[in-house]
């Protein structure tokens, strides 16, 4: 029992010397010169496209309760994120919204971004007219 206790010990000794005895005194020499200055990236927005447009009053198509427009002519990538900003002004709103009843949302493939206007309680609304609108698509 004895030769067990003093097994024990002689491990838990050794352990800690191992463990926590052994530690370096680090000393920190002086700070380099400071390296040249790397080659200027390309220009521009990390391929970030933008398209301004206005849906016209004749764009609209009526389905059920629905007016529909579509921007087409587009490459979009699967694994791109698309959004799309209903412009007032200078004032960018993010949709899908809901405003006075009113939803306006839009939904993509990839080449085409549809934009759907339509009542939240289901009902007829009248042709949204012109409404100026922006696409982003981040790659």
């Amino acid at each position: 029992m004895k030769t067990k206790i003093i097994i024990k010990a002689a491990i838990g000794i050794l352990l800690s010397i191992i463990l926590w005895g052994c530690t370096k005194d680090t000393v920190v020499g002086p700070t380099g010169p400071i390296g040249a200055t790397g080659p200027t990236g390309p220009a521009g927005n990390a391929n970030i496209e933008e398209y301004d447009f206005v849906v016209t009053s004749q764009d609209w198509k009526l389905s059920g309760n629905t007016w529909t427009a579509t921007y087409s002519s587009l490459t979009i990538n699967k694994t791109d994120a698309v959004q799309v900003f209903m412009v007032n002004g200078s004032v960018y709103t993010a949709l899908n919204i809901i405003s006075a009843g009113i939803q306006t949302s839009f939904s993509n493939d990839l080449q085409d971004i549809y934009i759907n206007v339509s009542s939240i309680n289901n009902v007829a609304i009248p042709n949204p007219g012109n409404v100026p609108f922006k696409i982003v698509i981040i790659p």
